[in-house]
């Protein structure tokens, strides 16, 4: 399942859907670490017992920026409890 990713000026924001609360909008600065992001996530919804994040299927050191990652343009995954999603990746200009 693919998540939609906006990619904006040195950030970007991705739609995550969450057990409790939906569709969930998390923004991606250049510094946010994996670390920062899987703990934003936790703190949104408690209900989540496991994230973990993935390149090429591979886990990402929790110190990664995750917008790097994005930049990278290779395929990132997000397995939320026992869903798996995929990002967008930013677009060739």
């Amino acid at each position: 399942m693919a998540i939609p990713t906006e990619y904006l000026v040195s950030a970007a924001r991705v739609c995550l859907r969450m057990p409790t609360h939906g569709d969930t909008w998390f923004f991606v600065s250049p510094t946010t670490t994996v670390t920062q992001f899987k703990s934003a996530c936790l703190q949104e919804d408690t209900q989540l017992d496991s994230i973990d994040v993935f390149l090429n299927n591979e886990p990402v050191a929790a110190d990664e920026k995750v917008y790097n990652l994005l930049e990278r343009r290779e395929p990132l995954q997000l397995r939320l409890g026992q869903i798996t999603y995929q990002f967008d990746t930013i677009p060739k200009s």
